[in-house]
C-alpha cells in the first residue's frame, strides 16, 4: 500500500483527458481547414466537365440530382441500391433556341 500512495490516480487521468480532448479538438481542426481548401478549389474552376446544378432530397438515403456533363443536363436519382438515369433535359442554349422558334 505504501507504494501506491505516491501515485496520483485522478491527477494522470485528467492529464490523459486533457491530452485527448487537445488532439481531437487539433483533428477537427485540421479537417476544417481541409474542407475549406477543397471546397475553394473547386469553386475556382469554371471549366468542370461536370457540374452539379441541383438537388432535392427524398429520404435520408436517396436524392434527386440535377447534374451537367459536357454541356448535357441530366436529372439522375441517386439511392442506396445506386444511380439511375431519370431524365435527359436539354442543355440551355437548345431550350432557349426553341422558345424563340415557338414566339415565331
Amino acid at each position: 500500500m505504501e507504494g501506491i500512495v505516491g501515485l496520483d490516480f485522478i491527477g494522470s487521468g485528467a492529464k490523459a483527458a486533457a491530452s485527448l480532448l487537445i488532439v481531437l479538438a487539433l483533428m477537427a481542426l485540421l479537417l476544417t481547414v481541409m474542407k475549406r481548401i477543397t471546397f475553394y478549389r473547386q469553386r475556382g474552376q469554371k471549366n468542370l466537365m461536370i457540374r452539379r446544378i441541383s438537388s432535392m432530397p427524398l429520404s435520408a438515403k436517396e436524392r434527386i440530382e440535377v447534374v451537367e456533363v459536357a454541356g448535357q443536363r441530366l436529372v439522375l436519382g441517386v439511392a442506396q441500391a445506386g444511380v439511375s438515369l431519370l431524365l435527359n433535359l436539354p442543355a440551355e442554349e437548345e431550350a432557349k433556341g426553341r422558345g424563340d422558334e415557338q414566339k415565331n
